[in-house]
């Protein structure tokens, strides 16, 4: 259940990271962020990208975070990740819904 959920968010993430760094591949990780009221889950992807596109990773992360919360909107996840959130250093979190269905 959780995992079909992780894989559907990877696929949020890749594409959020297509449409701002157009042909940069980069490993998706998606871990449990270290503060619990940050968030359910939490990716570093805007820190791996600001090496490759030379920004700021809190610059980065807020542009991935608007490209993913339109993403979000228009699938699955729609009602299941209920905030997308920045915090320092660069991480992008997510928190979701209490209970999600059975069919995740």
């Amino acid at each position: 259940m959780f995992k079909h959920l992780r894989d559907q968010l990877s696929g949020i993430i890749r594409a959020a990271v297509e449409t701002t760094a157009p042909g940069m591949s980069v490993p998706v990780l998606i871990d449990t962020p270290v503060h619990k009221d940050h968030g359910d889950l939490s990716c570093n992807i805007a820190m791996q990208l600001t090496k490759m596109l030379k920004r700021n990773p809190m610059e980065i992360a807020e542009g991935l975070r608007l490209q993913m919360l339109e993403l979000i909107a228009a699938s699955p996840l729609k009602g299941k990740v209920v905030a997308v959130d920045v915090f320092r250093p660069g991480f992008i979190n997510f928190r979701l819904s209490p209970a999600p269905t059975a069919k995740d």
